[in-house]
């Protein structure tokens, strides 16, 4: 599995797992741009990106409007999240993914490169 030349956008506020998803997907050979923050990621969203992995919340605050933005660009999203009651920024956004933390790389692997093909 490759996802070489795939371009990824990933927000995280926990670091740690920020690092180690951003260090499981450039291994693959993607390019990561990251981001901690709602302001920060949506400082980003206007560069091209081929798919998104957004933890749904950020300190106190949802990535709905990033989403929202990325989403009209027709970026591929996939939430990656612990929350038990994400349902609802889920379904706003019918094509995304869903992945629960803690994810196997595999899985989150999978679901990258199904995304940035389309399927």
């Amino acid at each position: 599995m490759t996802l070489k030349g795939v371009n990824i956008l990933l927000i995280e506020d926990n670091n740690f797992i920020l690092q180690d998803l951003k260090m499981s997907l450039t291994r693959e050979g993607a390019n990561v741009t990251t981001a901690t923050s709602v302001l920060a990621g949506m400082s980003l969203v206007t560069r091209d990106f081929d798919v998104a992995i957004l933890d749904i919340r950020l300190g106190d605050l949802d990535v709905t409007t990033i989403a929202e933005k990325l989403y009209e660009k027709n970026v591929p999203l996939i939430f990656h999240s612990a929350l038990t009651d994400r349902d609802d920024v889920i379904s706003a956004f019918p094509k995304a993914k869903a992945l629960s933390k803690p994810v196997r790389e595999s899985t989150l692997l999978e679901a990258v490169l199904e995304s940035a093909k389309g399927t």
